[in-house]
């Protein structure tokens, strides 16, 4: 059976835009479930209003954008602010391959959601600071004071292991 030229142009921007479409769920939700659903919610949102694109990078800027609106609707949920975690669950998580790994993905994982946001564009998705102004609508001085803000919040949450 063969896929429709629909059904391979999606796939083409899944495996495109995959690991950074994860990467800001994951650092906005917090968690694997939460991520995985803003990350399906996403490119179904984008499946479903098939946007008029205008070259790639209105396409990277739209996901983006698109994400962390996802991300903001699961975590500011109000059932979500009405339930308590359960405490005798286990936690699905991961872990890398070394502690340093580990402790750079928790201190980002803590930082403020503007900062996050333009850590993960900057560091984990290799954006420039122009492209990360445009695909969240702000100035680019603006993603540049962000970036200062965020590297001060991680160095001193990870001052007492690295920087001794």
């Amino acid at each position: 059976m063969r896929a429709s030229i629909a059904e391979t142009a999606i796939d083409a921007v899944i495996d495109r835009y995959r690991r950074m479409i994860y990467g800001i769920a994951l650092t906005h939700t917090r968690n694997l479930h939460d991520a995985e659903d803003a990350f399906q919610q996403t490119f179904l949102i984008y499946l479903e209003k098939n946007p008029v694109i205008r070259d790639e990078e209105h396409r990277k800027a739209w996901l983006i954008r698109t994400a962390i609106h996802c991300c903001r609707k699961i975590t500011g949920s109000t059932w979500r602010k009405k339930t308590v975690p359960l405490d005798d669950a286990p936690e699905a998580s991961f872990t890398f391959a070394s502690r340093a790994e580990n402790d750079v993905y928790q201190a980002v994982r803590a930082l403020p959601a503007t900062y996050r946001s333009v850590v993960v564009l900057y560091y984990f998705a290799g954006e420039s600071t122009a492209e990360i102004a445009a695909a969240l609508r702000i100035s680019g001085a603006a993603v540049r004071t962000r970036l200062v803000r965020a590297r001060k919040l991680l160095k001193s949450q990870l001052e007492g292991d690295y920087f001794d």
